[in-house]
């Protein structure tokens, strides 16, 4: 079908000619193939979205749009752009119609900076409030969660850091360790056996007429690796034609060194031993036989810092 334009002319004033004709055409005469106007579809802000520059002061939006509405309904959009930053909790008015409250996108309150100034945010009115559409961010984090200074958008909306790691420093941690990426460079000082005092029995232990090792006192079992001190004061309390014998057991094996004794006189015998976790130590005492001569009269156990002891 060939195209054709259509000169249309009309007799001028005069009557002695044709003025060209040019006509006219509204938008009420223009109809979609659902029977919408141009002027209805034009007034329709759940169809299409106008945009307008918010004006107000911050938190308390309005906007004119035109044509004018008549009432708010569902759907209803609106792209702002925010001529002041948000403080805290905001509305939108347009037109007058009442101030609606704004929310994010979860359902939650425009909190300060939430709505930056000369950015522009699209609008939907949900029956009560207006949602913005998208929100760049989610989550739970707390202020204190998120490092000083830094910004994070969650859903209680922007937040700021408190988190101070200043004294997140190498020097602080110890070597071998890292922290948010800070490598440690402390060298932890080893204290040797002896160096906390874990224990002091004051109890008299005597061997009982036994020429067989038995236990006496607590049992130490170590929880972490790391040395220990026994110190104990032995004597023979039976007659001198009797040996006391003296000596430290782990795990029910001889370690320490023999101890050995003929007088009454209290002698002290120290010694340090090293051990891993699970290891039990414990003083062993005996006779020569037919006689209580081997006693204990004091006990004393200390570790380093290293080493957890339970008794």
């Amino acid at each position: 079908m060939t195209d054709k334009k259509i000169q249309m002319t009309q007799r001028n004033a005069t009557n002695d000619g044709w003025d060209n004709l040019y006509p006219k055409t509204t938008g009420d005469q223009v109809v979609a193939t659902d029977g919408t106007t141009f002027e209805s579809h034009k007034a329709d802000n759940t169809a299409h979205i106008p945009y307008k520059v918010a004006t107000g002061s911050a938190n308390t939006y309005a906007v004119t749009l035109s044509p004018a509405p008549a009432a708010y309904v569902d759907g209803m959009a609106v792209c702002v752009k925010i001529n002041v930053a948000s403080t805290g909790a905001s509305t939108l008015n347009v037109n007058s119609l009442g101030a609606k409250t704004i929310l994010d996108s979860l359902g939650n309150a425009i909190t300060s900076g939430g709505l930056k100034a000369n950015t522009p945010y699209t609008m939907r009115y949900n029956g009560t409030s207006f949602i913005v559409q998208g929100k760049g961010g989610g989550g739970t984090a707390l202020s204190g969660d998120l490092r000083l200074g830094k910004t994070a958008t969650v859903d209680s909306g922007q937040i700021t850091g408190t988190l101070d790691l200043s004294n997140l420093l190498s020097q602080n941690i110890l070597s071998g360790v890292s922290i948010a990426g800070v490598v440690g460079s402390v060298i932890p000082i080893n204290p040797s056996a002896g160096a906390i005092a874990l224990h002091t029995d004051l109890t008299q232990y005597s061997d009982g007429n036994s020429a067989t090792p038995a236990a006496i006192g607590g049992k130490y079992t170590i929880n972490y690796s790391g040395s220990i001190r026994f110190s104990f004061d032995l004597r023979n309390a039976g007659a001198p034609t009797y040996t006391t014998y003296a000596r430290v057991y782990k795990n029910g094996s001889a370690c320490g060194t023999l101890r050995t004794l003929t007088t009454t006189t209290i002698t002290t015998y120290t010694e340090d031993f090293t051990g891993v976790a699970g290891d039990v130590f414990q003083i062993y005492i005996w006779c020569n036989g037919g006689y209580t001569s081997s006693q204990i009269t004091k006990t004393v156990v200390s570790i380093n810092n290293n080493i957890q002891v339970s008794r």
